[in-house]
């Protein structure tokens, strides 16, 4: 009779545990890495079919056994396995793996990787740099196998050259497409968006990419997605950064520092005749601006003394014949000032993300006398559900762009004339000048800086480019504008209708004015004058594009 109440009383102990630990009731949170909360999350009793979704504040409750374990996922964060317990916060981390194993094809359609047979490599905005002097296109540098992107001029806001996979199409080159929240963009160049507003990059190669986005895509197709807001609480982010820039002179790259001119036994520069000829750092060779005549002459004569057989072409540079580093005092040290403000949030059937940032970059060429490229970017990315299964979202872009720079040395996208807009003219100058020539030296008589030594025999096709700068006043301005207006309807589990409207427009104007030079001795004397026109008088340009 004993035996029977001790296993009576057993038992019911056994039931009323077994009993409590299946009425244990758990409640607890689901939040990102920032703390925000995680809505849809799914939170299930590890190796059960018990469950739970998470609310739109992150909460959620169920029911599990004492010493239970919980496992909590949600799509785009890596999954968490944690122990039952009252009060429970669980942070997810982001799966950035998860994220790139899922591409967006050319009809919009999210796709796994497994499934495509071309290549597609996803940068995700982790991946890419914060510096402040990283655009797009060299934030990409090194992070896409294969791709080749480089700079055409090296001038701050010029277009860069990518090639993906190589030259495809006669008149279209080696150009990628690139399509912005799913939207072709042809006028804005990629390096005028803003970097710190991408959430991710895919990036299509391999010949089958034209199946999916035609024939346009044939040398791959570069896709950029903007950020969107997460639900939760608003968040404003400000940034701010500086850089300094510079050309690296690997090797120390410059000219000459022998002359090929003929010289006496004191080291005294002459002329075919023996003749003593004078260097002036200012006008050259021959003496003062007060003997023009005179240092034509000698000029001609230093200059046909390089023919001379006793020219050995083995004279060094001395304090009668001074030598000026030219590539020092062209490419000096530019800067970069970026700033940015982000503000996102969302509820669970709105969301919104705004950012506006102004990058501000000093020209590395001639910075003493030369301007600057600002550009401002306003974004305004909003999505909502205006019922049921029906979504709509709007991304607009606005860039403005305001270029300083002098023509030639950074400035302009073609126009008046081929030597005052030429990208390559004013380095191409300064190279067939002689490095006795100072270029920044000033003449005390007339304020300025010369664009021309008078024996400028000794310099063909040489030209002082701080002559360009300090006598032109150049401005341009550009404006972007992108639209992108979504529209998505679930009809059912397997079939979504959705529409897409782009708009994609570019406006600038070249201004560009060149003061009278009638009293310079350059323009006087030479003829020389900067700008275009058929005298010294000035020049007023603009161009509307």
């Amino acid at each position: 009779m004993r035996k029977k109440i001790l296993w009576s009383l057993l038992a019911s102990c056994l039931f009323l545990g077994t009993a409590l630990a299946q009425n244990l009731t758990i409640n607890g949170k689901v939040t990102d890495e920032k703390g925000d909360p995680i809505s849809g999350a799914s939170v299930q009793v590890k190796g059960t079919r018990t469950g739970a979704t998470v609310n739109p504040d992150g909460s959620f409750t169920v029911k599990a056994a004492g010493g239970a374990s919980l496992v909590v996922s949600a799509l785009g964060y890596e999954s968490k396995t944690v122990a039952a317990a009252a009060n429970l916060t669980v942070k997810l981390a982001s799966d950035v793996k998860s994220l790139s194993e899922v591409v967006v094809t050319g009809s919009g359609v999210a796709t796994s990787k497994r499934k495509l047979g071309i290549a597609v490599e996803s940068v995700t905005a982790d991946k890419l740099p914060a510096a402040p002097s990283a655009s797009i296109d060299q934030a990409l540098v090194g992070k896409i196998p294969g791709a080749s992107i480089s700079s055409i001029s090296g001038n701050p806001g010029d277009p860069v050259n990518i090639v993906l996979r190589g030259i495809n199409t006669v008149q279209g080159g080696t150009k990628p497409m690139i399509l912005l929240d799913g939207i072709e963009i042809r006028s804005t160049d990629i390096q005028s968006l803003d970097l710190s507003n991408v959430e991710r990059v895919e990036v299509v190669q391999g010949a089958a990419s034209a199946s999916i986005y035609g024939a346009q895509g044939a040398n791959g197709v570069i896709q950029i997605f903007s950020k969107k807001g997460k639900r939760g609480a608003t968040q404003i982010n400000i940034a701010s950064s500086y850089a300094v820039n510079e050309f690296v002179n690997v090797g120390n790259f410059n000219k000459s520092k022998l002359n090929p001119y003929l010289h006496n036994a004191a080291g005294e520069l002459v002329s075919t005749s023996g003749a003593l000829v004078t260097v002036d750092p200012i006008w050259g060779v021959g003496g003062s601006a007060s003997s023009k005549s005179i240092a034509y002459q000698y000029g001609g004569a230093a200059r046909y003394g390089i023919l001379d057989p006793r020219n050995a072409n083995q004279y060094p540079y001395t304090a009668s014949v001074p030598w000026y580093d030219h590539f020092k005092q062209m490419f000096q040290q530019g800067s970069t000032l970026n700033t940015s403000l982000n503000i996102s949030g969302g509820s669970d059937k709105s969301d919104y993300a705004i950012s506006i940032s102004n990058n501000h970059t000093n020209t590395a060429v001639m910075t003493d006398v030369n301007g600057y490229l600002e550009r401002t970017n306003l974004t305004a990315n909003i999505g909502t559900e205006l019922f049921k299964n029906f979504k709509i979202r709007s991304i607009t872009q606005l860039v403005y762009q305001k270029n300083t720079m002098a023509p030639g040395l950074g400035f302009g996208s073609g126009g008046t004339d081929g030597q005052s807009l030429g990208s390559n003219g004013q380095v191409y100058s300064f190279l067939n000048t002689s490095p006795f020539f100072n270029l920044q030296v000033i003449d005390p008589v007339s304020g300025q800086r010369p664009a021309n030594q008078y024996g400028r025999f000794l310099s063909v096709n040489g030209y002082n480019p701080y002559y360009q700068a300090t006598h032109s006043d150049a401005r341009e301005d550009k404006v972007d504008v992108i639209q992108n207006f979504e529209a998505t309807y679930k009809v059912n589990k397997f079939v979504d209708i959705k529409a897409n409207y782009g708009l994609n427009y570019r406006s600038f104007k070249d201004y560009v004015i060149y003061p009278n030079q009638t009293a310079e001795e350059n323009g006087s004397f030479w003829e020389y004058w900067a700008g275009g026109g058929n005298d010294n008088s000035g020049q007023i340009t603009s161009y509307d594009y």
